[in-house]
């Protein structure tokens, strides 16, 4: 598939994406064809040479397809998506003007890694970042100001984050994080319960018997009594 075909393919993906209601099965088919179109072309940089125009096309097909796989509950897609985005985000960012949707999908990712507590995969992702981008961009500083509530226990602040989240596609995102706090509270609660448990179990053990020592010194008095 010639470049032509390839950018008709994407203009026409583009235009059902961004349609009020986008039909998300036509938005996958496409973005299959494409993903298929780009393999023929430059769809991921190699050592060779590729032109700025093949790179923005498979950019933006990459941004469209990691959004459209949040829509439809694809999450490991995303995770793909993601890690391919990386690329023209940071090894080309010399090369090709910067994209709209970079801080929405590094915010995006930041989250999901986040959600599935792969705390060093994040601090990683934030190193590649700029101090203008971990200051300043409500993207990217919202899933950090997420982890440090985390860190410092004000897991109720994060639960009422969600109210305030800075893109729709941050929410399932955000409902796999509750979640995970969730979950992990239930862990905890389980582990004070057997530790509580425990310890009242070692109490009635030592009360049992304290109790017997009592009673077998009581007999062994009435024993002495009788005997006198």
């Amino acid at each position: 598939m010639t470049i032509a075909n390839a950018n008709a393919l994407l203009s026409k993906l583009r235009g059902e994406w961004t349609a009020t209601k986008p039909n998300h099965q036509l938005c996958g088919d496409l973005l299959i064809q494409l993903k298929i179109a780009l393999t023929e072309l430059s769809f991921l940089p190699t050592a060779g040479v590729q032109s700025a125009e093949e790179l923005l096309l498979a950019r933006e097909v990459l941004e469209i397809g990691a959004l459209h796989s949040i829509a439809v509950g694809d999450f490991a897609a995303f995770d793909r998506y993601a890690v391919q985005l990386r690329t023209y985000y940071f090894d080309y960012a010399a090369a090709i003007p910067t994209s709209s949707q970079r801080s929405l999908l590094l915010g995006l990712h930041l989250l999901r890694l986040l959600s599935q507590q792969q705390i060093g995969d994040f601090h990683v992702a934030l190193e590649r970042l700029n101090s203008v981008t971990l200051t300043s961009d409500p993207f990217v500083r919202f899933p950090i100001a997420l982890e440090q509530h985390i860190m410092e226990g004000l897991d109720h602040q994060v639960f009422a984050a969600v109210q305030n989240v800075p893109h729709p596609s941050y929410v399932p995102f955000m409902e796999q994080l509750l979640q995970t706090l969730r979950s992990n509270a239930e862990s905890d609660k389980l582990k004070l319960s057997v530790g509580d448990a425990r310890k009242l179990a070692a109490k009635i053990e030592l009360h049992d018997y304290s109790a017997q020592v009592i009673q077998n010194a009581l007999g062994y008095a009435k024993e002495l009594e009788r005997i006198v």
